[in-house]
């Protein structure tokens, strides 16, 4: 059968377990472009999210992926952790590496693009508006986190500061930072101008931009902030997040233009991807009857197909949605309105049904609810599904969750029984502890298989690997992990940590 070439674009993003704005750009960025029809499939991917890189490649119906990573500057993340998640033969961006017959190419992060200068400066005079402020008598502020750990972190904003600075426009053009100096409480000690905009250069709005720097600033006020708000008799514009702005679009473009300029391997065979027979296959089982899978009732209509929750099976007061992408935002969030870190958690929103008109609109529609759900049920059912023991998962983390390499099999036990149970997440166990040693703890059921360790199971095993340490240590928590952490320690050499 002659194919055609499927081309994707992967956006990734570092996302977070505890903050669903994390993600908040990326998704953002995904829709606008979805809506340029570039590409015949745009998803996110994340470190700290779900679709996950490690499974985001295989899950994707395309043959050639670029895969652009929506990070502020080079460092650990770009040149270390996405590479070896995403399993890249060739690390180094622009090059080419071939995984499960895709042509695959990773780009540069978009921070680091020269055209991101132009969205700085969009993101300036967004704040600011239609007031008279010469831009002769305005000092031009760029905010990074920094870090004297890695220089790096910082390098973007100072070619930024340079690149502004030639250009002229602005009276001053400085840099301040959030970990290392100049400061940002310095700000009115670095600039002299009688007006100041701030522009933060951090990918999103989360704790940092919105709280921490705006009270460095001192113009926190109340959980929020003026604009402009009025320091010494001079005016500062904060603007916010570079990230955020809808200008990125274009840069992440450039990132995938750049990326698919490249040659090597251009000529490759076309082989159908996993995703295709998967969701084919899934949807010939479907329509032989309505089906349950995590919670959601997959029935096969005369026009095409209807999604529900299945405890609204029999409901007629439904929100009715037709696009399949809606499906991302009904994952994302529970009935509280509260932020849904995990896919298969028990805790999907009611209320809504999907009508969707044929098998891709169903496939966009599980990869939004369920990510890479169906071709792992696929993969287990043609035996293909390789699940990566839980050791092997723990001896691939480095930085901070390098304490998972010292995990033994009592604390991972202990672990997967906290984090893995049919009432937190509907996924079933396929994984063992070490190819020579049982997992020994109940596996969960349920038609979606766990090919692996996920990031929450790894997070809360770092904590139970630190808190088990004879002498106490001062570990951040969350309410809920702090309980779950007191029930985990029990038996343990102290049994007892700081707050």
């Amino acid at each position: 059968m002659i194919q055609t070439k499927r081309r994707a674009l992967v956006l990734v993003g570092h996302g977070s377990h505890l903050n669903g704005d994390s993600a908040a750009p990326v998704f953002t960025h995904v829709a606008a472009l979805r809506a340029l029809n570039l590409f015949d499939e745009v998803v996110p991917a994340f470190w700290k999210e779900e679709p996950s890189l490690r499974e985001v490649i295989r899950a994707v119906n395309a043959h050639e992926i670029v895969i652009v990573p929506l990070f502020i500057s080079d460092g650990y993340f770009t040149e270390q952790v996405i590479p070896r998640e995403l399993g890249l033969a060739q690390a180094t961006p622009n090059t080419v590496s071939f995984i499960n017959g895709k042509r695959v190419i990773y780009t540069l992060p978009v921070g680091t693009h020269p055209a991101m200068t132009s969205v700085v400066e969009h993101r300036a005079r967004t704040i600011v508006g239609d007031e008279a402020v010469p831009t002769s008598d305005t000092a031009l502020v760029i905010v990074g986190h920094g870090t004297p750990r890695n220089e790096n972190s910082a390098k973007s904003i100072h070619y930024q500061v340079e690149t502004l600075t030639n250009k002229g426009e602005y009276g001053e053009v400085t840099a301040i930072f959030m970990d290392e100096a100049p400061y940002v409480e310095e700000v009115l000690n670095v600039c002299a101008a009688p007006n100041i905009v701030v522009v933060p250069y951090f990918i999103a709005d989360g704790f940092h931009t919105q709280e921490d720097i705006p009270e460095d600033l001192g113009i926190a006020e109340n959980g929020s902030y003026p604009v402009p708000a009025l320091l010494d008799g001079r005016r500062l514009w904060y603007a916010g997040a570079v990230g955020t702005d809808p200008s990125v679009v274009a840069v992440i473009l450039e990132r995938a233009r750049e990326a698919l300029s490249v040659t090597d391997g251009d000529n490759f065979p076309l082989q159908e991807p996993v995703a295709a027979c998967a969701h084919r296959a899934f949807a010939e089982w479907a329509r032989e009857e309505a089906r349950l899978f995590g919670q959601v009732l997959i029935r096969a209509v005369p026009n095409g197909w209807e999604l529900s929750h299945v405890d609204d099976a029999i409901r007629v007061d439904l929100e009715t949605l037709t696009d399949p992408f809606a499906a991302e935002h009904i994952a994302r969030y529970d009935d509280e309105g509260d932020y849904r870190p995990l896919s298969t958690a028990p805790t999907l929103r009611h209320g809504w049904r999907l009508l969707l008109a044929d098998d891709e609109s169903l496939r966009h529609a599980l990869d939004a609810l369920y990510p890479a759900a169906v071709v792992g049920w696929y993969d287990e059912r043609e035996r293909q599904l390789n699940p990566t023991p839980f050791f092997e998962t723990a001896a691939r983390q480095t930085g901070m969750y390098s304490a998972v390499n010292r995990i033994n099999a009592a604390q991972a036990r202990r672990a997967i029984r906290a984090c893995c149970v049919d009432q937190l997440c509907l996924k079933r166990i396929t994984w063992n502890l070490a190819p020579d040693e049982p997992l020994g703890v109940e596996r969960g059921e349920g038609l979606i298989p766990c090919r692996e360790a996920c990031g929450i199971l790894i997070g809360l095993a770092r904590k139970v690997v630190l808190g088990d340490r004879a002498a106490p240590r001062t570990v951040d928590l969350t309410p809920a992990e702090l309980e779950t952490l007191q029930v985990l320690l029990q038996g343990t050499v102290d049994g007892t940590f700081e707050m």
